[in-house]
């Protein structure tokens, strides 16, 4: 009857590799997140984080989303980071928000110490600003969510701690060193801990199953 079985649909997505730097400073993300907090109000996280080392540089908690505190983040960064490393340009993705518009677009504009370029994610370029939302997901998920952080002041020293954690944890992709590691010059060596991680994963879920803290497993 020369029948035929269809292909199925590939479900598996095809990650692409987003923007990359080839040295610390070089490419700066931007993006503020919102938390709800146990008291029923709302915070703003706003962070701003380099490429090449994946590192934290500045964050601020606000109470409102407004472009003052995007504009408080950047001139952290520049005065802290940009303007003592002795670079003469670098780029900051950002999304076309409200607050990343008015003071914080005059500021960039105005900066020639060194010179900043704003590409915005998906409008002036192709790239989303995947990195830093990951940042955000994986301290609100890591860190944030599972405390009871009753109001906005509890939110502001958990929050440093998370970014402490974030940036002076090693990370994979850094080949074991932290991201403050590799801003401050480190460079990541060819390694492969395939072998490691997998056995890791292997004495985690033994102690989870063997866990009694609740009556499920993981």
């Amino acid at each position: 009857m020369k029948l035929e079985r269809s292909k199925a649909i590939s479900r598996r997505k095809n990650h692409q590799i987003g923007i990359r730097a080839s040295k610390p400073l070089e490419i700066i993300h931007a993006d503020v997140t919102a938390l709800t907090l146990k008291d029923n109000t709302r915070a703003f996280i706003y962070l701003g984080q380099d490429n090449f080392s994946r590192a934290i540089l500045s964050y601020r908690c606000a109470r409102e989303h407004r472009a003052q505190y995007s504009l408080e983040n950047l001139k952290y960064v520049h005065d802290n980071f940009l303007a003592r490393s002795g670079i003469g340009h670098c780029s900051l993705i950002k999304d076309d928000g409200t607050e990343n518009q008015g003071e914080v677009t005059r500021f960039l504009k105005a900066c020639q110490s060194p010179q900043i370029a704003h590409p915005i994610a998906q409008k002036t370029i192709t790239h989303s600003n995947s990195m830093i939302k990951a940042a955000n997901k994986q301290t609100k998920y890591h860190f944030l969510y599972h405390k009871e952080i009753a109001n906005f002041e509890q939110l502001v020293s958990h929050l440093h701690q998370a970014v402490e954690d974030y940036s002076n944890r090693p990370h994979d992709v850094m080949k074991g060193l932290t991201p403050n590691e590799v801003l401050k010059g480190e460079l990541p060596a060819n390694v492969c801990f395939v072998n490691q991680i997998a056995k890791a994963r292997m004495v985690r879920l033994k102690e989870n199953k063997s866990s009694k803290c609740c009556n499920y497993s993981f």
